[in-house]
């Protein structure tokens, strides 16, 4: 496991930002006997003992984790809640161990987990969370426990994938009865340790290899609901793996089919009815060893398979047409328009009538005059170079493997490692703008750049955690972990961007190619185009239009729990959409001057940020698709989806902003003033 902590431990949760990192740089020399960075090959001798650990339920309707013992599941003494890294206990991804036994290479049949009678409250809540269609979680050696489906693309041949976890049970779409999934039917699918697979790599780095041994490649779970019934008394000590069954062996009493398909016997299945007192619940699991040809090395191939590869080429693929359309927009201006312009206003002998048709020039000594409230501006391009920042850095990472599903909670630990890290670069940015506005106060500014933007999403989250609270689910934030946030970002990320803000002072402010006239220019009408919202709301349009379609397989990754691993993919879409936003602040700031209208400050960050608005929209329609219930789910999503809006609106109006700023200075640097 990754650099962990308890839930709720403060100094260990602090800590595990420092050792994610330094695990990330220790993995990457062992790369290459690795499928994954970070993540080593076990070889499990005959008789060794598999260890099956348990995850927080899950569901696609309420969107609350909860973890697995939160129901009456079968509990030992010996059971306990594992480690976890900061990312996996701000995602409510919570591992405990089980009391399920497998060994190597020993198949068992109708193995007696435990009995249990459960009360009127516990039949309650385990129907409650089946007509919540809640799915179990569980893994064995890192692979997640998976339902095998089948599938044919394009009338090609049959495709097996796999679908994470497996339902909690299932209601019976004709009689309405509710029946719980209590046989477990655990595949484990491995590949024969040969001793050729690691090879001298894996001997020089110690990786355990045995000829004898198993490489777990696979676990898939067909889930049962089996009325188990029994002749003798049960008895008072229990009989843990050796309870005599009239269920048992399935020769004579063949499980129920799965439910909702025509072998399904309801006589036979675990029913939990309605309003009543007690009920007793046998909980069982076979163990099935089968041998595969899968490598070790290609084991999470079915989990993060993609069959909308063409779908993804062919968002790309009209994302850079619009790239390319913009792109001669550009260079229209630039080469047909600006060069022809220049050229003649640099020609002294020109009339005056000719040098005023350019209406650009005009505003020469008006252009870099400081905008209004630039502090504020100053904050949101700080931020939005930190946030800029981490995505690159965190794209680059995911590119080279390390933060796979494989390495779980890695991704958001990295992210939020990575943003209280770049604090620096926040401050170095806002300020060097700040100080070429003319900004005092340099310490004030630095402490508003380094909590606005953060306190906001704190602020957020921690209204959505008292409701989450309330409903007892694992995705609250415990509140060891919270402080722990709280003073990683006052006591890291702050006085990194003070330290970057008093860097940013030490240099001269930024040199433009003209001086401010002390007298501002009068903006003459503008057409309605031109104005702040209609232009924004075009501008905003273009980079969102570059990246909804991958938006859709983002967003269906998060809120229907599915893997997504096309790093690739992103990265391309987010080099599109940083192209597009630079163009089309461009082109409007573009005609906006030509219009003699001077403020283009904040129009050139606002015009691209708009497309978080777009962005968010889009949430609240997607939204509408899902089958989500309750008020908690609802303010989750639009709490989350708020976020992401905010986080998007800094970047992509920081990009904007950066590329626009060298346009103007590099046009109006060609142009001799007086």
């Amino acid at each position: 496991p990754l650099p962990c902590c308890r839930r709720g431990n403060l100094s260990c949760n602090m800590k595990s930002l420092v050792c994610v990192l330094l695990l990330l740089a220790l993995s990457a020399n062992q790369a290459s006997a690795y499928y994954l960075p970070g993540i080593a090959a076990h070889s499990y001798t005959p008789d060794e003992e598999i260890p099956l650990l348990v995850e927080a339920l899950d569901s696609v309707k309420t969107q609350l984790h909860y973890n697995y013992y939160s129901l009456p599941f079968c509990k030992g003494d010996g059971v306990h809640n594992l480690a976890e890294n900061l990312g996996q206990v701000l995602a409510g991804q919570q591992i405990d161990t089980s009391d399920y036994k497998l060994v190597a290479q020993k198949s068992e049949k109708c193995k007696v987990l435990c009995r249990k009678v459960l009360t009127k409250d516990e039949i309650a809540l385990f129907r409650e969370r089946i007509t919540e269609d809640y799915v179990v979680n569980m893994q064995i050696d890192n692979l997640p426990a998976a339902t095998s489906m089948v599938r044919v693309v394009d009338g090609g041949p049959e495709q097996k994938f796999y679908v994470k976890g497996f339902p909690l049970g299932a209601v019976h779409e004709e009689s309405k009865k509710v029946f719980l999934h209590n046989h477990l039917k655990l595949v484990v699918l491995y590949h024969p340790d040969d001793g050729s697979m690691l090879g001298s790599v894996a001997a020089s780095l110690g990786t355990d290899t045995d000829e004898n041994g198993i490489y777990v490649v696979g676990f898939e779970v067909e889930p049962s609901s089996v009325k188990h019934t029994y002749n003798e008394k049960w008895p008072s000590e229990g009989c843990i793996g050796d309870c005599k069954l009239n269920t048992c062996p399935y020769d004579s009493a063949p499980i129920p089919g799965a439910i909702n398909t025509d072998s399904f016997d309801e006589s036979a299945a675990l029913e939990i009815p309605e309003n009543q007192e007690n009920l007793e619940v046998i909980f069982s699991y076979d163990v099935v060893f089968k041998e595969s040809e899968t490598k070790w090395a290609s084991r999470w191939d079915l989990y993060l398979q993609m069959t909308d590869d063409d779908i993804h080429w062919f968002s790309i693929v009209n994302s850079l047409l619009v790239v390319i359309f913009l792109t001669g927009m550009v260079a229209m201006i630039i080469i047909r328009v600006l060069r022809r312009d220049i050229n003649r206003y640099n020609q002294y002998e020109m009339s005056e009538e000719i040098r005023e048709e350019s209406g650009w020039k005009l505003v020469f000594s008006d252009v870099f005059r400081p905008p209004v409230r630039g502090g504020l501006l100053a904050v949101f391009i700080g931020t939005g170079s930190q946030f800029l920042g981490m995505t690159f850095v965190i794209l680059s990472f995911a590119l080279l493997g390390f933060l796979s599903p494989a390495n779980r909670g890695v991704l958001l630990s990295f992210s939020i490692a990575m943003y209280f890290l770049l604090g620096f670069v926040a401050g170095y940015s806002s300020t060097r703008f700040w100080k070429t506005f003319g900004g005092k106060k340099l310490f004030v500014h630095a402490l508003l750049t380094a909590l606005l933007i953060p306190g906001t999403i704190f602020g957020i989250i921690f209204f959505m955690n008292f409701f989450i609270w309330s409903k007892g689910s694992s995705d609250a934030i415990p509140f060891g972990t919270m402080v722990a946030l709280i003073v990683l970002l006052l006591f890291v990320s702050t006085p990194l961007t003070v330290f970057g803000a008093v860097m940013g002072n030490k240099r001269d402010v930024l040199e433009f190619p003209a001086r401010v006239s002390p007298i501002p220019r009068e903006i003459p009408p503008q057409p309605t185009y031109l104005s702040l919202f209609p232009s924004a709301l075009l501008g905003g349009l273009l980079p969102f239009g570059a990246v909804f379609v991958e938006m859709f397989f983002i967003l269906s990754s998060i809120w229907l729990h599915r893997f997504y691993y096309l790093f690739g993919f992103v990265f391309l879409v987010f080099v599109i959409l940083a192209i597009t936003c630079v163009e089309i602040s461009i082109v409007i700031v573009y005609f906006q001057l030509c219009s003699e209208d001077y403020k283009w400050w904040w129009r050139s960050f606002i015009t691209p940020a708009f497309s978080a608005v777009y962005f968010f929209l889009y949430s609240i329609y997607y939204f509408t698709s899902l089958e989500v219930t309750g008020f908690q789910a609802g303010l989750l999503y639009i709490g989350y989806s708020s976020i992401a809006a905010i986080l998007m609106a800094v970047t992509t109006g920081t990009i904007g902003f950066l590329g626009t700023f060298i346009f103007v200075k590099k046009i109006y640097g060609a142009v001799k003033a007086d």
